[in-house]
């Protein structure tokens, strides 16, 4: 009886010792590296992925867990970036969906339409009595042609640059296509800038130059 107890209490030992060996100490490690996991900490390794018992699945799906949200983290940060400069851009420039709704303005475009809303206005009837988001850029009738294409072919049409001539307003309209991470159109960022002013003075300086009569003298003072 005596040696069955001692066999017994060998084996429980034994039995004890394994399972802290190759159960609970694993598990708390692994739950160690789902606390840093969800402390956002993603460059530290998880342990025994490279077990084959249940253990190894538990590891395997946390560390593709902790690299998805690595990744995500990445894009997190870019867009971020993208959006802080785009907020703070000094062009005026808003998004478009797949569908050309207007998903976003900056604040320089915000200001740029209190200037000039009565103008595009007339050209895009829409935003004349409504709010600029949530409209659809489609209206737009001074860009028909390239809109019209755009809804034909997709944003493949894109990118589009023209001057438009609104009244006695000329504006510069270009479209560049926006791309998600993964490098997909998603949409189109639309820049929108007033040329009035520039165009004219080079109309100007371009007359004044075509009628002026010009004589070169070399550094001598003699007749080139």
């Amino acid at each position: 009886l005596l040696v069955g107890l001692g066999v017994m209490a060998v084996a429980m030992a034994a039995a004890g010792f394994f399972l802290f060996a190759q159960m609970s100490r694993p598990l708390v490690r692994i739950e160690g590296a789902m606390s840093k996991v969800a402390n956002a900490v993603y460059d530290s390794e998880i342990p025994y992925t490279k077990r084959g018992d249940e253990v190894g699945q538990m590891a395997r799906r946390l560390d593709e867990f902790r690299s998805a949200l690595a990744d995500a983290k990445v894009v997190a940060l870019e867009s971020a970036f993208k959006s802080a400069a785009f907020n703070g851009s000094s062009a005026a420039m808003m998004m478009v969906d797949e569908k050309l709704k207007v998903i976003f303005v900056n604040p320089t475009c915000e200001a740029f339409f209190k200037s000039f809303n009565d103008v595009i206005g007339t050209e895009w009837s829409e935003i004349s009595t409504g709010a600029l988001l949530g409209s659809n850029f489609g209206g737009f009738r001074a860009l028909g042609a390239e809109l019209n294409e755009i809804a034909t072919k997709g944003f493949s049409a894109l990118p589009v640059s023209k001057t438009v001539k609104i009244g006695e307003v000329l504006l510069q309209v270009n479209l560049n296509a926006a791309l998600d991470a993964s490098g997909e159109v998603i949409g189109a960022v639309v820049e929108w800038s007033d040329r009035t002013r520039s165009v004219r003075n080079a109309a100007v300086l371009s007359s004044i130059d075509e009628n002026q009569l010009r004589i070169e003298f070399t550094g001598a003072g003699v007749l080139s």
